[in-house]
């Protein structure tokens, strides 16, 4: 658990395939999928999370296709970058309302249907661990 904005928060990687239902039955939980910046489609996760409340897509694909155009490749390095930091101030400032005691974070997020390179799963991975850092208490000292 970590004390976040005053109140305590969990943190869970997970590699497993969440389903609606439990989006629905743990509504002080906020759940991370991959998503596309069109914000539409219900392949993969967004499937089972699209539209719930709880659930916030991190944009790691382009469209909801299989095109060429759809996905991001190892020159989009800046654009993804920047657009990370995007996803993440959006996580952060839905998690600052306080609504939320739990943050579930897929271990596999940019892997699957995004098919991302492994630079830019590196810079996915360093946006979400200093999300999580961000969320840690501060030491004083």
């Amino acid at each position: 658990m970590v004390n976040y904005q005053r109140y305590e928060m969990k943190i869970i990687y997970t590699d497993a395939v969440i389903k609606r239902y439990e989006l629905r039955q743990n509504l002080k939980t906020l759940y991370l999928f991959g998503d596309n910046t069109e914000r539409r489609g219900m392949g993969g996760m967004a499937g089972e999370m699209r539209g719930e409340p709880n659930a916030i897509g991190v944009a790691t694909k382009r469209k909801p296709t299989n095109g060429q155009d759809a996905f991001y490749g190892k020159e989009d390095l800046n654009v993804f970058t920047e657009l990370m930091q995007i996803e993440m101030a959006k996580i952060r400032y839905t998690l600052e309302k306080g609504d939320y005691d739990t943050l579930v974070i897929p271990v596999r997020i940019g892997m699957g249907r995004a098919r991302l390179c492994s630079s830019l799963i590196n810079v996915l991975q360093v946006h979400l661990v200093t999300l999580v850092m961000d969320l840690l208490p501060k030491v004083k000292g």
